[in-house]
């Protein structure tokens, strides 16, 4: 007797790496991360649905009171059950990724707030900034001076990359350096929203495998034939 209802190697790897603690981590997030720390509970929550809805599909396959089609109507009953609650999940994780990323900027916006009264010297600071972009190595010289001097920190974090006469990529760069460095609380919380909308795809995935391992469709779908006789 099969192991799985649908038994090609897609879904065979799908559920049997469903079906190891190991498994969900890699596929949900590890609840035990600081990544994702503030978000333990609802990926442990996650993975603790994934299982249960993985356990109760396998079964299916030695319930000898069902047909086959009636097995593949109750698994497909189960994976929407099962996907639907991965799929509140994710929103919740995005919701949270969203509200981290805007907090850190929020704080590093503050923290950056460019003041009028520092209008020349800032000017001064963008010309010092476009002297040195253009030197062989004067972007690591900028970097290094950004690092103990808030006032270039902010000119970087605020003035677009053309008047800096510095590559978009190496700009972006640079401001995550001098947040991380001189406005670490926003650093923090904007890197832990990256790791959570890292983490949407992964569940994205797994819907998707949950789907396409608990049921075949085809046979499923033929449960709507049924006639009833009383």
């Amino acid at each position: 007797m099969p192991l799985y209802l649908v038994n090609t190697p897609t879904a065979e790897k799908f559920l049997t790496l469903a079906n190891t603690n190991a498994g969900r981590r890699a596929m949900l997030g590890d609840a035990d991360s600081d990544k994702f720390k503030g978000m333990g509970q609802t990926i442990t929550d996650a993975q603790e649905v994934l299982r249960k809805g993985v356990e109760r599909a396998v079964a299916l396959v030695q319930d000898r009171t069902r047909t086959d089609v009636a097995k593949h109507a109750a698994a497909k009953q189960i994976a929407e059950s099962t996907a639907k609650q991965l799929a509140f999940t994710r929103n919740q994780l995005a919701a949270k990724a969203e509200d981290l990323m805007q907090d850190g900027q929020a704080v590093a916006d503050a923290f950056f707030e460019m003041r009028g009264e520092r209008s020349a010297i800032d000017a001064q600071i963008m010309n010092w900034v476009k002297e040195q972009a253009a030197t062989d190595g004067g972007v690591a010289q900028i970097r290094k001076t950004a690092m103990d001097e808030p006032q270039l920190a902010a000119v970087l974090y605020n003035a677009p990359n053309f008047l800096l006469g510095i590559n978009e990529k190496s700009h972006s760069k640079l401001r995550l350096d001098v947040v991380e460095k001189h406005a670490p609380s926003a650093y923090k919380a904007m890197d832990q929203g990256v790791e959570l909308q890292g983490l949407l795809p992964r569940y994205d995935k797994a819907i998707a495998g949950i789907h396409s391992s608990f049921y075949n469709p085809t046979i499923a779908d033929q449960a709507a034939s049924h006639v009833e006789v009383a």
